[in-house]
């Protein structure tokens, strides 16, 4: 969470801009967050649907970023942990050696000149081993510290798509001249309606366009106060392979248009699913689906569904640099511990 956020929330100030969903200024009694993107924007966490516990979770972290996921804001990146981490690393390498170092300098008389012209060459040798693996570390940053963001972004990730799961997205609906609420709540109804569920305004809970920087509509977002309503839509249309347009909801004014319903995803579930529907046209997989927010493959008939987390889930691995490099300094720690007993 940026500098900003955390004195605001602290009472240090008010925001100076409007909330980009709702158009409200953030005041100062609201719960307020910066995007730490290239966008610099402040929200209502609610319009974001940032739910208590994850909004405590931001506050709490200085080392935690996040986005708006606007389509016109990208993230700024954010190494400061990785590079504690190479540092602390290299320290205790530097250490180490400092260590040896020191025990030549101490049993130099004691020993014979082949004895210590021995040591020399190990110690010379350590020096080249450990400056080989600060390359490999600076070229493929630390396995811990690439699990410890990975594991943290996963648990925002998946709190994030939970507070989404009364949620559906419509796409492909026009926009019409001086839209406002009551025109837009009217149109979602209809539309619902075309896929053989009955729903009225008292269902919807909340909905809104979403920004983008796209040319044509803009898709909605609506949230409904049941989650079953929302699944009942999606599964009729599952089930009765729904192919819906504009004049099916009875919407005039504009050309026919196809007009797609689909649970509403966070952007990094989304890219996912756009990776595995890539994979199943590239017929690397047989299917790919989406249930409850979450992404689905199945590679051919006779393999099991597998669910899909991150990128790396489709590559079934993790990498092979972080794995030689943990082993390295496995072995540089045991080659120190031997040399300690040993003298």
């Amino acid at each position: 969470m940026s500098f900003w956020t955390r004195y605001y929330i602290q009472g240090g100030g008010i925001a100076s801009s409007s909330c980009p969903v709702c158009g409200i200024k953030v005041k100062r009694t609201d719960k307020g967050i910066n995007c730490d993107g290239a966008c610099s924007r402040w929200y209502h966490a609610k319009c974001k649907n940032i739910n208590e516990n994850r909004y405590k979770i931001l506050a709490s972290n200085n080392n935690m970023e996040w986005t708006c996921e606007r389509d016109d804001c990208t993230p700024a990146p954010n190494l400061t942990l990785i590079q504690a981490e190479i540092s602390k690393l290299s320290k205790s390498m530097e250490t180490a050696l400092s260590s040896h170092d020191k025990e030549i300098k101490d049993f130099k008389q004691s020993l014979s000149s082949d004895k210590f012209d021995e040591w020399k060459q190990e110690m010379d040798e350590m020096k080249s081993l450990k400056e080989e693996v600060t390359k490999m570390i600076e070229a493929g940053n630390s396995s811990k510290t690439e699990n410890a963001l990975e594991k943290t972004n996963r648990e925002l990730e998946e709190d994030h798509q939970h507070s989404t799961l009364n949620n559906i997205k419509i796409s492909g609906v026009p926009e019409s001249r001086g839209e406002n609420s009551q025109v837009l709540k009217e149109v979602i109804c209809k539309v619902v309606n075309a896929t053989g569920v009955e729903v009225d305004q008292r269902d919807l809970n909340a909905f809104h366009r979403l920004p983008s920087s796209n040319t044509g509509s803009k898709p909605i977002v609506v949230s409904f106060v049941s989650r079953w309503k929302k699944e009942e839509i999606l599964e009729n249309i599952r089930s009765k392979k729904l192919r819906l347009t504009t004049t099916d909801a009875g919407i005039t004014g504009a050309s026919t248009t196809s007009v797609y319903i689909n649970e509403h995803l966070t952007k990094y579930n989304e890219n996912l699913t756009k990776h595995a529907r890539d994979l199943r046209k590239a017929k690397k997989i047989l299917y790919t689906w989406v249930r409850n927010g979450k992404v689905y493959i199945k590679e051919n008939e006779g393999s099991k569904s597998q669910r899909i987390s991150c990128l790396d889930d489709f590559k079934n691995g993790t990498s092979f640099l972080c794995k030689f490099v943990m082993e390295v300094f496995k072995v540089i720690s045991n080659y120190i511990k031997h040399e300690h007993a040993f003298y």
